[in-house]
């Protein structure tokens, strides 16, 4: 029998998230000869062109339709779905004699924890009668050592536990980055592509899942270099964070080296 991966996100837009399902579903592809393509309710039309230049269809789906839709595409394979939203993997979990396997990709730290878990679990799942933080728990420990979640990194991992006092099972699968086979290349290329003397970087302000960007702030009063400028775009509830330490840097390098671009 063969196989298809679906990647379910309810919103596909514009984010690391996304840019994630674009390379996991490529790597898949590349590994295997198994049909990989993925379901939303809605997807931008920058999205839409991306999955669609490396021939990956991607399926607007209502919500209340996604079952027929992944008995539809199950016709003679073994359907694999790999979603990152607590909602669609318990939604999905509880149809699990229609699906091989049922996967939790977790690269937010706010994705497995939380009253929301409670809520939805009884929304989508009530025969797994989980009503309390306790219940909510144990059956994410059966799902950890079941291989059924993963997690990006320690930070998912660490605020998991800690909210729910106590450590699960939770395996990580790091985001990797393909770099050049020969090193002198790379280097060539990262000297090249800075030849222009601007750090750029764009991310919401939310610690300390984005602490790299106080990190560049903090890297500016040691870097003794007038040619380098740093551009931040950013917004969000810890926007006065990023504000503050930018207002800390010394005058020299705030004027010459620094610029906050927008407050979304």
């Amino acid at each position: 029998m063969s196989i298809a991966y679906i990647f379910i996100y309810r919103m596909i837009r514009s984010g690391g998230t996304e840019n994630l399902m674009l390379k996991l579903a490529l790597k898949i592809r590349q590994r295997s000869n198994a049909e990989v393509r993925c379901a939303c309710e809605e997807c931008s039309d920058e999205f839409h062109r991306l999955f669609d230049g490396c021939n990956i269809p991607v399926d607007e789906i209502a919500w209340e339709n996604y079952e027929e839709y992944c008995k539809a595409v199950a016709v003679g394979k073994e359907i694999r779905i790999i979603t990152f939203e607590w909602d669609t993997f318990i939604c999905f979990f509880r149809s699990k004699r229609k699906c091989k396997k049922t996967l939790l990709y977790a690269v937010h730290p706010e994705c497995i924890k939380g009253q929301e878990l409670i809520e939805e679990a009884n929304k989508y799942h009530k025969d797994l009668r989980i009503y309390e933080k306790e219940a909510v728990a144990s059956f994410i420990d059966r799902m950890a050592n079941s291989t059924h979640m993963l997690v990006m990194d320690e930070i998912v991992q660490k605020g998991t536990e800690k909210f729910f006092n106590r450590t699960f099972n939770l395996r990580i699968l790091r985001i990797c980055v393909d770099l050049a086979d020969d090193w002198d290349v790379m280097q060539e290329q990262i000297h090249r592509r800075f030849a222009g003397k601007v750090l750029f970087t764009a991310a919401r302000a939310e610690f300390p899942f984005k602490g790299y960007i106080l990190g560049l702030l903090k890297w500016m009063r040691t870097f003794d270099n007038e040619a380098i400028v740093l551009k931040i775009v950013s917004y969000g509830d810890a926007y006065d964070e990023i504000k503050n330490e930018w207002r800390n840097l010394p005058k020299k390098i705030k004027k010459a080296q620094s610029q906050i671009l927008c407050d979304g």
